[in-house]
């Protein structure tokens, strides 16, 4: 498993993206926009917001997107943990653990991106998201 920090911004990740990236010389960054996934209703109005970003800086990762509508974020608050498991079993087990006493943010399913993913804040009040790729994307 690989732990990734999550960051989080109310419509201003390309501004952070960049910044980051010309902050850590030799980044690398992939970014998908909300336009870029199969329709949906958010799609339309929020097509140039940031639905996902890796930025790679040597062997490590972490990750940045707009959060929008009723998850819009503080200070404090946009920072999650995202663990990337290594099987199906693992981060069912995972999930399973983290969400007792806690709040499902998205239920753990299956996405179109290829892999079973769910978000989660545990009963400590920390946010979680969890990947398995299943399929290259």
């Amino acid at each position: 498993m690989k732990v990734v920090p999550y960051l989080y911004f109310n419509g201003n990740a390309k501004e952070a993206i960049a910044f980051y990236a010309e902050a850590f010389k030799g980044a690398e960054v992939q970014t998908m926009t909300y336009g870029d996934r199969p329709e949906m209703p958010e799609s339309a109005e929020n097509g140039d917001k940031i639905l996902h970003s890796m930025i790679t800086v040597g062997s490590e990762v972490f990750y940045i997107s707009d959060s929008l509508g009723e998850r819009e974020t503080t200070q404090g608050s946009n920072i999650q943990i995202n663990l990337n498991c290594d099987s199906e079993d693992e981060i069912n087990f995972i999930y399973e653990k983290l969400s007792q006493s806690g709040a499902v943010i998205a239920p753990l399913a299956d996405t179109f991106w290829g892999a079973r993913f769910g978000m989660l804040k545990d009963k400590f009040g920390v946010f979680w998201s969890l990947n398995y790729q299943k399929t290259e994307h």
